[in-house]
């Protein structure tokens, strides 16, 4: 059986966010009795054990010691095969609604932006088996985009 646990070392409250979030201040445990010595082991370890690579196997994430939420890459599961379809979906949502087509619903609409829920409402049927928060994920990364190109 494949559990893996996080354990929280003590860390200065001035320490470096990015480090915190990349478990530096963390050790790691399995149940199977496997030395995992890093976050980065404790990540290989669970696809190994097809356990989801963001939350270990535990359907929740905690990033800080105090909050925790559920994981949204695999919905939850724990489970490699979750995070996998997840992943997938993403993808399918990238290749179908690119900046070339944002492009286009600006121009139709006479080269003004317009909202993020006009932007759905004409991209969700392109889209059917999508799940609507990958594709209100890509509007907004893709009008940041747009924006940044813009100067």
């Amino acid at each position: 059986m494949h559990v893996i646990i996080t354990n929280w070392d003590d860390f200065p409250l001035d320490a470096p966010f990015d480090k915190v979030l990349r478990g530096d201040f963390s050790t790691y445990a399995c149940f199977c009795r496997t030395e995992l010595k890093s976050s980065i082991e404790a990540v290989i370890h669970a696809a190994e054990n097809d356990l989801c690579t963001a939350c270990l196997g535990r359907g929740s994430v905690r990033l800080v010691p105090s909050r925790e939420h559920f994981c949204g890459k695999c919905n939850a599961t724990g489970t490699r095969d979750a995070e996998l379809a997840n992943e997938l979906g993403q993808g399918e949502v990238e290749r179908t609604f690119d900046e070339e087509l944002l492009r286009k619903i600006i121009a139709d609409n006479g080269g003004q932006v317009p909202s993020r829920t006009e932007i759905f409402n004409q991209v969700r049927p392109l889209l059917p088996e999508a799940e609507p928060v990958h594709i209100a994920m890509r509007i907004g990364g893709l009008l940041r985009k747009i924006a940044e190109d813009r100067g």
